[in-house]
């Protein structure tokens, strides 16, 4: 009565002519039904029973005139016996009246065609009313597929469609007033509905609109080095971050803090990983301790490099260097001129074996200089994350560690 459909795993009866399906809900509609032909399908099944009837089965009348002429001698007149089609085997209790592609029925397309197959006919249920029920509607569909497919469904109708979704393509091509975001924590259901004030973090981060908890990373290097601990915490036997309900994202710079502030709004568990060297935030950190976000900051006036080139053994730093000389393809000549234009004083030819607070501040004021900074990628972020995750154990009572232990503890929290 409501024309409600839903689109799930099992589909194939969409494309039958059967009573409950949505290929009759639209043909119930139509002119021909309300004229009075409730039995139209079985009308449509006598006619094309007759013109099979007028079709010629031949290559049976040699076994049939056999049978003829044995029935007769036993006293049965099968004089006018032929052979055509039992019209109880092509009941439409069966399904079996069905759309095809020239010969081949719908129900054998793959699963995503099946799907989309099927939307397009309740699209027309939805255009006079009908509700639509899509459960996980990325499911079989290429990204760009899937982005083409919500943009058609959100166009004005008189009816109603709900879906179910776990694919950032999906949430990214509708507005945040279109969502709701529904998280069972053992039981403990929370539902909430962003407005247009978080369109823009539903578009530059929506997998957090996913999660449990979310660590919003200042920077690039931040999300390598999260990539690094998620694989360091495989190897001492703790659970990794996605089943934790725990994901990562980019800050964006300087709109860090804005980001984070508006997750914590949205009503996921929040914390940021950044650096200290920025002090023109807005919100300020303070202001998102006030608001319940955790911070896993550096030293004061520190960058994540800074950090790190103060906190490494310089076993580690050297393993950095000889990176930067590989992957930059610069001579080590060039390296130690980098170095030398940041640094105090003399400067000693054998620099990779002078491990002075004066070199590490050298070395790590050269991996950030403008356009030419070392370790701004995800993947060089990660990099530095293995090598610290490698000497972690020589760290004790560094800044470095007890950030990434704090980091660690709060996603198992």
């Amino acid at each position: 009565m409501l024309n409600v459909f839903m689109i799930s795993d099992y589909i194939d009866r969409h494309f039958s002519w059967t009573k409950g399906s949505p290929l009759y809900s639209i043909l119930r509609e139509n002119q021909s039904l309300s004229n009075g032909k409730s039995d139209i399908i079985i009308e449509a099944l006598r006619e094309a029973k007759e013109k099979i009837d007028k079709n010629s089965f031949d290559h049976f009348d040699d076994v049939t005139d056999q049978i003829k002429k044995i029935s007769s001698s036993l006293g049965v007149d099968l004089s006018k016996a032929r052979t055509t089609v039992d019209f109880r085997d092509v009941s439409i209790r069966d399904g079996r009246v069905c759309l095809h592609d020239e010969d081949i029925p719908l129900r054998l397309k793959g699963k995503g065609t099946k799907r989309l197959i099927s939307m397009a006919i309740q699209t027309i249920l939805v255009e006079r009313g009908g509700i639509v029920l899509i459960d996980e509607v990325e499911q079989g569909l290429e990204p760009d597929r899937v982005k083409h497919l919500v943009r058609s469904l959100k166009k004005d109708n008189a009816g109603q469609i709900f879906m179910t979704t776990h694919s950032s393509e999906v949430i990214t091509e509708l507005d945040a007033d279109d969502l709701v975001i529904i998280n069972n924590n053992k039981g403990n259901i929370t539902v909430s509905s962003p407005d247009q004030n978080f369109q823009d973090i539903i578009r530059a981060c929506p997998e957090a609109g996913y999660a449990k908890k979310v660590v919003v990373c200042e920077g690039k290097t931040e999300i390598g080095i999260c990539r690094a601990l998620d694989t360091y915490r495989k190897t001492q036997a703790k659970e990794c971050m996605s089943v934790k309900g725990c994901v990562y994202v980019y800050g964006g710079g300087h709109n860090f803090t804005e980001r984070a502030n508006k997750l914590k709004e949205l009503g996921v568990e929040t914390c940021v990983f950044c650096d200290s060297d920025d002090t023109m935030l807005n919100p300020t950190k303070e202001d998102l301790k006030t608001a319940g976000v955790t911070i896993f900051d550096c030293d004061e006036g520190n960058a994540i490099e800074q950090q790190v080139f103060q906190d490494l053994p310089w076993e580690g730093i050297k393993t950095l260097l000889d990176y930067v000389i590989k992957y930059k393809k610069m001579t080590e000549t060039q390296l130690k001129d980098s170095i030398r234009s940041k640094c105090d004083g003399d400067f000693p030819d054998d620099f990779k074996n002078a491990d002075t607070p004066q070199m590490r501040k050298a070395i790590a004021d050269a991996s950030l200089v403008g356009d030419k900074e070392w370790f701004k990628r995800i993947d060089r972020g990660e990099f530095i994350g293995g090598i610290i995750f490698k000497y972690f154990g020589d760290m004790t009572d560094k800044k470095t560690k007890n950030q990434l232990e704090g980091l660690s503890s709060w996603i198992d929290g």
